[in-house]
């Protein structure tokens, strides 16, 4: 068949409009790629930033929560727990939580005896297992002066307010914050006291919009510190650094803190760490929260020795020495058959 000029023209012709079509395709395909690189890059780069997941110990892992500093960096999706967590969780500050797999069997408090004062966690933790999580404990008379609900002064620093499984000279739990208050327990025997409660299943979301929760109160007068504050074991709803344990339904334990290297203004209000710390545990937990500020501390007993993973006040401080602290760890497969260490875990209401 014969062909003419203008026929071979037209092919080549079409043959480079095509190949010239093709390499668009792949220089635009090739910038694509590119562009999902450095998305994925990016991506991953604030992920890291704002979320990491590591094994402490065995069947303990520590989560780490990071906000970015815009809103509009946060990478979860709307509605999913991380994303509720950031959103309650200032930039610059830091949410930390172990999880203890099954370690409701082995949740024990360590601490001080009648008429000892505060020791550093770190020093208490040395008593605890090995491969057990640490979280500081509840509160307790830590500065002079402190008054009973009678005007009494109290004497003793290190006393605990409400009753623990390791002291009995105790200071009751001031009646403004009784209903607030719960004793964990272990079948029959108490561990320790703290508050307020922040999630009980089957009860009423807790609220903290009462005067009694106000470190400050807005009077005729003018501004003045609520007067409340002189009882052991006040409970203030400013922002401070924080800490709370969580009791999974599956038999998990998860302790948890939100830091800020001491500062106050970037740590949460109580209503926004009910928030952290009911998206950080499982749905239907009882979650309890644990003194905060200059005492949170929570970390890990290793071969090395214990491993901080979080505390509050400021780094270059002294870790503020408290009168307990709460351990879990894995039980072993003998611990898990015990029928004795079946006994539930829960939160009980004050009696004394």
């Amino acid at each position: 068949m014969k062909v003419s000029a203008s026929g071979v023209h037209a092919y080549a012709d079409s043959d480079h409009h095509t190949s010239v079509h093709q390499s668009q395709n792949r220089t635009t395909d090739s910038k694509i790629f590119s562009a999902t690189l450095i998305q994925k890059f990016v991506r991953g780069h604030f992920a890291r930033q704002q979320v990491s997941v590591g094994t402490e110990a065995p069947g303990i892992t520590r989560t780490t929560i990071q906000s970015p500093q815009q809103s509009s960096k946060l990478l979860a999706e709307d509605g999913t727990p991380l994303k509720l967590i950031q959103e309650n969780l200032k930039p610059g500050a830091t949410y930390n939580r172990l999880t203890i797999q099954d370690g409701a069997r082995t949740l024990n408090v360590l601490g001080t005896q009648n008429g000892e004062l505060p020791v550093n966690p770190k020093v208490q933790a040395q008593k605890a297992s090995l491969n057990s999580a640490i979280i500081n404990g509840g509160y307790f008379v830590h500065v002079p002066n402190k008054e009973t609900d009678s005007g009494e002064k109290i004497q003793g620093i290190g006393r605990t307010v409400g009753p623990t499984g390791h002291r009995d000279d105790h200071t009751p739990v001031p009646n403004p914050w009784k209903q607030d208050y719960r004793t964990i327990k272990s079948g029959d025997d108490t561990l320790l006291t703290s508050g307020p409660l922040l999630y009980q299943p089957g009860e009423e979301k807790p609220s903290f919009d009462d005067d009694r929760f106000r470190y400050r109160l807005n009077t005729e007068q003018g501004v003045i510190t609520n007067p409340l504050n002189i009882r052991a074991g006040a409970m203030t709803s400013d922002n401070n650094e924080r800490a709370a344990i969580s009791l999974e339904p599956n038999g998990d334990i998860r302790m948890h803190t939100a830091t800020a290297e001491g500062n106050k203004k970037l740590s949460p209000t109580i209503e926004q760490w009910q928030s952290i710390a009911m998206h950080g545990a499982a749905p239907q937990s009882a979650i309890l929260n644990v003194d905060g500020g200059g005492s949170v501390f929570m970390g890990v007993q290793t071969p090395d020795g214990i491993k901080q993973v979080s505390r509050g006040g400021k780094p270059d401080t002294e870790i503020r020495p408290i009168p307990n602290i709460l351990t879990s760890r894995v039980p072993t497969q003998a611990e898990k058959e015990d029928p004795a260490l079946s006994r539930p875990v829960y939160l009980d209401k004050v009696s004394d």
